[in-house]
């Protein structure tokens, strides 16, 4: 597949002519292309022009009459050819020139030049001298096969080449560059030239159609008026205005698919000649176009449905009986109507089915219990498709990933949706233990709302007392969550008064020592304050496990030392709280 032009030419309104040939479409295995661009370099239209033999366009003129003027050759002797295409690329005509010759070094030549005198100057070479006989025929100002024209030959004999003289040296250097004085000798022989009348080519080719009615669907018949020497030997080419094309002979059928204006082009050359015609006409295709009730549709419950046809048709007849232009549709069912525009007649079917809003719901919202996964059902379905708003589809999904979750139902009548939030609960935990006295029993609560309670000592009570040991348990939260677990009951003998505190201590964030607190303090009736030197609170806990870091209002204090109070009780040995006073030194 190869398309390439030869030669481009301005017209008189600064639009651009291209002519070459293509391998790309055409009638034969190469022919005749022309490309028209507009000052912008926008393709105004592209065309085609040849029979089965390989044709080949060269160079182009301006027509003064309006259109161009194309040069061509054509089939494997190269006959010389004149193409008078319009202005809408439309082939009027073509003038054979039997007498003439293209020779294959002349592919990119002007050969086709004006005349003072309104003709056209052909060059080629003479059929009866071959290749080696220049020759130029001169054609009037119409150049139509119809028009005599003038061939004058001019014919070099026995021509003599004369020697170079020095000869040129096929390659040099330095060391042996000389200068050389070429001596130009004529090229000698007899020249000889004549000068002939060339008969008239008498093309008869003639086409004529008139436009064209006929209906959306229908086959019409296309049939031109032809007036022709030799109909067999007859190429055509049909371009029916709808992105169809056909080769068909004389007579074509061709039918439309949709309602509308046609343009109609058909392209005839002679094969043994290449003299041929153009036409176009138009074809105004009425009627209704395919489907003109629109597809098969949908019905909600409880709305209605209306089917129309074109106001300009006329006798209307639905399948119900009725004739108006409109009908409404109240139930599902196969629905049909009969109609006219003009001649044309026309009937379409629509199937309406009956289809229920769309619904879905998704229940109350849910929790995930620990690391697991929760499925989220829909219930009371209706529609097509269900779509959750991570993107997955089906009626179930599920999820290790707390949040709030939509699903969507959808279909030809709507959408609905439910959304749901998945909660995540943190699994009971009883570290570090229940620490009892020696001999003495401990209670333990599990969480309010808990049902479903079981302990490895037989109880079902959420709240019980318990001794030194380790006990198992079950119960279900208020969230609906099983909780198994164990719990560790420890006699604790290290009373308050085995408490230490700490004198100094370094928070420098290696780890080591960066945080004061009171070390084997009960949490009962327990609170540690720290004071710098003028008697300012920095630092308050009633928490033995949490310590100061050495910070106070977000930032660090300064080196020095710090005034602590702590208070605390021992459970086992005394009732009493005890207070301690003193000092602790911070050193980064």
């Amino acid at each position: 597949i190869y398309d390439s032009f030869n030669h481009g030419v301005r017209g008189p309104d600064g639009s651009y002519l291209w002519v070459g040939y293509t391998d790309s479409y055409g009638v034969g295995g190469r022919d005749v292309l022309a490309v028209l661009i507009d000052p912008l370099g926008v393709p105004v239209w592209s065309r085609t022009y040849g029979t089965g033999a390989n044709e080949e366009g060269l160079n182009a003129v301006v027509d003064p009459l309006g259109g161009w003027r194309i040069a061509a050759f054509s089939g494997p002797q190269r006959s010389a050819h004149v193409l008078r295409v319009l202005a809408n690329g439309d082939l009027d005509h073509v003038r054979a020139l039997s007498d003439l010759r293209v020779s294959n070094t002349a592919l990119w030549a002007q050969l086709l030049e004006p005349a003072a005198d309104g003709g056209y100057y052909f060059l080629g070479s003479d059929v009866s001298a071959g290749t080696a006989g220049l020759a130029i025929e001169k054609l009037d100002a119409c150049a139509e096969p119809s028009c005599a024209s003038e061939l004058v030959t001019w014919e070099m004999e026995d021509p003599t080449i004369p020697q170079l003289v020095p000869t040129l040296p096929t390659s040099a250097s330095s060391a042996n560059v000389v200068p050389v004085t070429v001596v130009v000798s004529d090229i000698t022989g007899a020249l000889s030239q004549a000068i002939e009348v060339v008969d008239c080519d008498d093309c008869s080719l003639a086409l004529s159609q008139v436009d064209v009615q006929g209906c959306v669907g229908s086959p019409m018949t296309f049939q031109p008026m032809l007036t022709a020497d030799d109909p067999s030997l007859l190429s055509w080419q049909w371009d029916f205005g709808d992105g169809v094309s056909s080769v068909v002979a004389a007579s074509v059928v061709h039918s439309y698919g949709e309602v509308g204006v046609y343009e109609v082009f058909l392209v005839v050359s002679d094969t043994s000649s290449l003299c041929g015609d153009s036409l176009s006409f138009m074809v105004e295709v009425g009627g209704f176009s395919s489907a003109f009730l629109g597809p098969d549709t949908v019905l909600c419950n409880g709305a209605s449905l209306e089917l129309s046809v074109d106001g300009a048709a006329t006798n209307v007849q639905w399948s119900d009986g009725s004739t108006g232009y409109n009908l409404i549709v109240m139930t599902a069912g196969e629905y049909w109507v009969a109609a006219a525009v003009g001649v044309c007649l026309g009937t379409d079917t629509v199937v309406v089915s009956e289809a229920s809003l769309p619904a879905v719901q998704l229940g109350a919202d849910t929790v995930l219990c620990g690391p697991g996964v929760v499925e989220l059902s829909a219930s009371g379905f209706v529609g097509d498709m269900l779509t959750w708003s991570d993107g997955s589809v089906g009626l179930s999904l599920a999820t290790a990933v707390p949040g709030n979750y939509v699903a969507t139902a959808s279909n030809a009548c709507g959408v609905a949706q439910d959304s749901v939030a998945v909660s995540l609960v943190v699994m009971y935990d009883t570290a570090p233990g229940l620490h009892v006295c020696p001999g003495v029993l401990g209670r333990w609560e599990l969480p309010l709302g808990s049902t479903d309670v079981i302990w490895s000592n037989g109880s079902t009570a959420a709240s019980v007392e318990l001794a030194e040991g380790v006990y198992d348990y079950h119960f279900v939260d208020v969230n609906g969550c099983v909780q198994d677990g164990q719990l560790v009951v420890v006699a604790d003998t290290i009373s308050d008064g085995a408490s230490y505190v700490p004198n100094v201590y370094t928070p420098n964030g290696d780890g080591v020592n960066d945080v004061f607190r009171v070390v084997g303090a009960e949490r009962a009736s327990y609170s540690l304050n720290i004071f710098n030197r003028w008697g300012e609170l920095i630092f308050e806990s009633d928490d033995p496990s949490e310590g100061w870091a050495g910070v106070y209002g977000g930032s660090p204090v300064p080196d020095g030392t710090y005034i602590y109070v702590v208070q605390f009780r021992d459970r086992c040995s005394s009732s009493t709280p005890k207070r301690q006073i003193g000092h602790v030194t911070l050193l980064r």
